[in-house]
C-alpha cells in the first residue's frame, strides 16, 4: 500500500478563514441592523478571514519547480 501524497495543503487555514469571514460579516450584518456604529473589530475580524483564506488558496495550488534542480 503506498503511502497517501499531501495533496489538501491549507485545508485548515481556508476553513478558519471562511469561518472569520461568516463571522465578521454576520456581525456587521447585525451591527448595521440595530443602527450601531461600526467600529474597527468588524474590519479586523473580516481582514483575518479574508487573509487566511486567501493564504489556504495559495498553499493549495503547486509549486512550480526550478530549472535545474
Amino acid at each position: 500500500m503506498e503511502p497517501r501524497s499531501r495533496k489538501k495543503r491549507g485545508v485548515k487555514r481556508q476553513v478558519s478563514g471562511c469561518v472569520l469571514l461568516s463571522l465578521g460579516l454576520l456581525n456587521l450584518m447585525l451591527t448595521l441592523k440595530a443602527g450601531l456604529r461600526l467600529d474597527t473589530y468588524n474590519f479586523i475580524i473580516l481582514a483575518s478571514g479574508a487573509l487566511l483564506l486567501l493564504s489556504g488558496l495559495l498553499a493549495k495550488e503547486p509549486q512550480t519547480k526550478r530549472a535545474g534542480a
